[in-house]
């Protein structure tokens, strides 16, 4: 491989599809938003050494490479990062997966420490790090850097001789490559470090705070030209104007700047969203609360301070070891009575508290509504207004007036359907068993299940995944069409990529496996194909679905019907229609209905869209 620049300038500007490749060499590709989760490639490579297009290994339909994975990569912009590596000998080797280290850029001190991690491969790896399409695998920016970042706000971190900056999408250096870290990509401005100090430039490396900070922390409220900084170990905020807003005398300053600007209160408060702004802060180990004039509402007087109604401008304050409620002009709303305030408001006037080592609810004026006697007080329903709280670890549910709904008898309740906490279900817990008791405290699924693995909210058909005796089935709430116990794995909520928003994905199929063989259940729990395959993937593609039979691949619908029988050596997800089969050691492609638009009688299988419509065309010219 070329390190120099200028060679590669060169090539970029050829013809990718008129060079042909000469080597497959392996490669792994990065998820946008996590470097931990990789898949292995494999990158083509011509003889003069420009990288070509990248494939993921096992998923070679032609189309949108990366389709299959495309929600995954949607971060990026349309561009994924990958990287090569050699070995001593300067050969190509089978790269290892990026490892998160340790480094830590602090923003803050205390328990409001922000970490920033940067991934990195072991210092003694030669790696190379390009980018290519996702819709296609093209290589469009040589593996020259010796570490890069996904692309956000179309440009990418990259490092080159131990020094970092940004680029485009197209390669072209937008941040000059002379920084020791970048700490944050914030679109038009970027945090980075310099000679030991910290400071913010613009995208094109025009300063704008200059590098005499330890730290600078924007985070998402950069937006609203302000800016988090320590210097001598102390804490203030500063405008992008490098105008000091609130003194850097603190000792902490919380992790977000609040001010009602920023936390998106409702629009009646516009007129002191303008004018104030505030923030907790530390000084001299306590905390109190100072406006961007350097006005002090709350005192530096109290051992902690956090946020409970910003739009009451309530605070969670803690003194001589006793925790109240105080507002922003430091009166005292809640007496300092005791251990502890959740800082999570149920109503406005219930307040749960911690008194002598048991939780139980207040009001605003001290009354009692929930007796100080349990052990634990959670899982409020605001609709329902109930609580879930344990004693001498038994569960049961009370209301916000301190009566019992359900007796405490029960080893463990909690929300079922935690993605609809408005349900009224509860998962409950005896003996070993569990259940689940609906709104009106019935059982609708008996205490005689081991385990209930997975629920699923999918109107109307509420749902369980229940385990007994190491078999598992599904038992609905609504309706009594379940599934019996007898699958040895079964799988909810597979994906149907036949949408292309994300958020459409979801099924409502399931596939199980019996006696080492799959098949498939409906939304109720009822068998559409009976388990009869050796391997099924689990994952739909325009109602198709590839399947193993007999140790050759098929493809069936999702009702089981044949949409090709199971002939084929390998065969790859439908993907814009289009899906590649092997047979007799060819490669070939069909379509949803089973029909070939080319015969098996291909050497290889298109890597992109482009690759295909190459090799139709081979086969059409006379």
């Amino acid at each position: 491989m070329v390190k120099g620049g200028s060679k590669m300038k060169a090539e970029r500007n050829k013809k990718v599809a008129e060079i042909m490749p000469v080597t497959e060499i392996p490669c792994m590709i990065i998820n946008g938003k996590n470097a931990a989760l990789q898949w292995q490639g494999s990158v083509s490579v011509t003889a003069d050494g420009l990288f070509q297009k990248v494939e993921m290994i096992g998923h070679g339909a032609p189309g949108q490479f990366l389709k299959r994975d495309s929600f995954e990569f949607s971060d990026v912009n349309g561009m994924v990062l990958f990287y090569v590596t050699k070995d001593e000998k300067g050969e190509y080797i089978e790269p290892q997966l990026y490892k998160e280290n340790d480094l830590k850029v602090p923003v803050c001190a205390g328990d409001t420490l922000e970490y920033v991690y940067y991934p990195a491969l072991e210092p003694e790896e030669n790696y190379w790090c390009g980018y290519c399409e996702y819709e296609t695998g093209k290589v469009t920016i040589q593996p020259i850097y010796e570490n890069a970042n996904y692309f956000v706000h179309e440009t990418a971190e990259v490092m080159k001789n131990g020094k970092w900056g940004t680029i485009d999408r197209t390669g072209r250096t937008n941040l000059e490559l002379v920084y020791d870290r970048m700490i944050g990509n914030h679109g038009q401005v970027c945090v980075v470090k310099k000679d030991g100090k910290v400071g913010l430039v613009s995208r094109t490396g025009s300063v704008i705070i200059p590098f005499e900070y330890e730290a600078i922390f924007g985070g998402r409220y950069i937006h609203s030209g302000l800016v988090k900084v320590c210097r001598n170990g102390l804490w203030g905020i500063v405008s992008l104007r490098n105008e000091i807003v609130v003194d850097i005398v603190y000792e902490q300053i919380a992790s977000y700047v609040r001010c009602f600007f920023f936390s998106g209160v409702q629009n009646e408060m516009a007129s002191d969203s303008l004018k104030y702004g505030f923030v907790l802060a530390e000084k001299k180990g306590r905390w109190g609360v100072v406006d961007f004039y350097g006005n002090i509402w709350v005192d530096f007087k109290y051992e902690s301070l956090s946020y409970y109604d910003l739009r009451e401008r309530l605070l969670v304050a803690k003194k001589d070891g006793r925790t109240g409620l105080i507002d922003w002009h430091d009166h005292c709303v809640v007496d300092f009575l005791y251990e502890d305030i959740n800082y999570r408001q149920l109503q406005p006037d219930a307040v749960v508290a911690k008194q002598n080592g048991k939780w139980g609810m207040i009001n605003r004026n001290g009354k009692i509504k929930i007796d100080f006697s349990y052990d634990e007080l959670k899982f409020y329903g605001h609709q329902w207004n109930r609580a879930i709280v344990s004693k001498n670890d038994k569960f049961g549910i009370v209301d916000f007036c301190g009566n019992v709904l359900v007796d405490l008898i029960y080893d463990r309740i909690s929300l079922c359907f935690s993605d609809e906490p408005y349900s009224g279900y509860y998962i409950i817990r005896l003996n070993e068993k569990c259940g689940v008791m609906d709104s009106s405290f019935k059982l609708c699924i008996p205490i005689e299940f081991d385990d209930i693995v997975d629920e699923f909210a999918q109107k109307p058909s509420y749902k369980v995944i229940v385990r007994k005796n190491k078999k598992y089935g599904i038992r609905n709430i609504i309706g009594n069409i379940s599934s019996e116990v007898i699958y040895d794995e079964l799988r909810e909520n597979i994906f149907n990529f036949k949408n292309e928003d994300p958020n459409q994905y979801q099924s409502d199929l399931g596939i199980v496996k019996k006696d080492g063989l799959y098949g498939i259940l409906d939304g109720l729990g009822r068998e559409l194909v009976a388990p009869q395959f050796e391997e099924m993937d689990y994952n739909f593609h325009h109602d198709i679905i590839v399947v193993k039979k007999e140790g050759r691949y098929g493809f069936i619908d999702k009702f089981g019907n044949a949409v090709t029988e199971p002939v084929f050596e390998q065969a790859d997800c439908f993907n814009d229609e289009v899906a590649s089969v092997k047979k007799d050691g060819k490669y070939g492609y069909i379509d949803p209905c089973g029909n070939y638009l080319i015969k098996p009688s291909l050497d290889y299988r298109a890597r992109s869209l482009r690759d295909f419509l190459t090799q139709v065309e081979a086969l059409i010219k006379p």
